[in-house]
């Protein structure tokens, strides 16, 4: 009892790494099967017309697949930052971000310990890194819709 005890604590706090933004059981498909999974769904998000609002890399992982966030370089500085450069910096500065660099990521994890689950959690969450919430929430619902229509289908193949 006592250890089991520790192992549920344990899992408590693995929620604070990252920090986690979703779990959920895995009923009909096995880890591996939703690792597998995981890795198509974050191939879609490079799809032409499929991605989230911001831009992403991926990257496989051993139980699942790591979302990068990549900066575009679009956006506004403020009124004053924008006089004090002349036009050519502000160009020659846009081209330069404009191949992105990393900004956070989410790690889409299918794991059997200790039980048969989904996790998604926040990575590479560097001091200043905004989170992506818009992104997150898309990616997140359809996430959830998808890890439903796969499940649905396990149990009407059994």
């Amino acid at each position: 009892p006592a250890a089991a005890a520790g192992a549920g604590l344990d899992d408590e706090w693995l929620k604070l790494v990252g920090p986690e933004i979703y779990r959920r059981p895995l009923e009909a498909v096995t880890p591996h099967e939703a690792a597998s999974w995981l890795r198509e769904f974050a191939r879609q998000l490079l799809r032409p017309g499929q991605g989230l609002p911001t831009p992403v890399t991926v990257a496989d992982l051993p139980d699942g697949v790591l979302l990068r966030f990549v900066t575009t370089g679009y956006g506004y500085d403020s009124y004053e930052k924008e006089e004090a450069r002349g036009a050519e910096d502000k160009w020659a500065e846009g081209g330069e971000r404009a191949r992105g660099n990393p900004d956070g990521a989410l790690r889409l994890l299918a794991e059997s310990e200790p039980s048969a689950r989904l996790r998604v959690a926040r990575a590479e969450m560097a001091p200043g890194t905004l989170v992506k919430e818009t992104s997150e929430e898309l990616l997140l619902r359809r996430l959830a819709k998808g890890i439903d229509e796969l499940e649905a289908a396990a149990r009407r193949s059994r």
